[in-house]
């Protein structure tokens, strides 16, 4: 539970936060994509079919993220998850969004269509958490702008 998220087995945000600084001091490249993914109106999922089941949708959606990427991912909290995408420049950092946001609304065993929205940035030095806010700004721009879409930090 130091580093994991009780109900996903996801990083927690330290336990995040101790892989970035691993992939920081190991990295040939400091190239590296971040993506901030959020379920599009998770809150009536909870509010129509109750929270044991919005659970549910958490940990199915984590299972498919995991599988899509092949990386570990964060439930950065409620139902928020942050991705690192080692060595990656923007494009294929939004086109992983784009594939992982095609997988998630294909997903038949949610109770109803789950779509996500995403933005990604890619860190290319100093503070990684400046890439981190800058995929978040680009994930608000996408809500803003309808939902189910991959917004990158440098086209808004």
């Amino acid at each position: 539970l130091y580093t994991h998220d009780a109900l996903t087995g996801a990083l927690n945000r330290y336990g995040f936060a101790k892989l970035v600084e691993h992939t920081l001091k190991k990295a040939n490249s400091e190239k590296i994509g971040f993506m901030i993914i959020d379920l599009d109106h998770f809150k009536q999922v909870n509010d129509t079919y109750g929270h044991f089941t919005g659970d549910i949708v958490l940990r199915r959606s984590t299972e498919i993220l995991e599988k899509a990427l092949g990386l570990e991912l964060c439930r950065w909290g409620g139902e928020e998850f942050v991705i690192m995408v080692p060595e990656q420049n923007l494009v294929l950092t939004k086109e992983i969004a784009e594939r992982i946001r095609s997988r998630i609304e294909a997903c038949e065993t949610f109770v109803k269509p789950i779509t996500i929205s995403a933005g990604v940035s890619v860190y290319t030095g100093g503070d990684y958490h400046e890439a981190i806010a800058h995929a978040d700004k680009a994930l608000y721009f996408a809500k803003d702008s309808g939902r189910n879409m991959v917004i990158a930090y440098e086209d808004m």
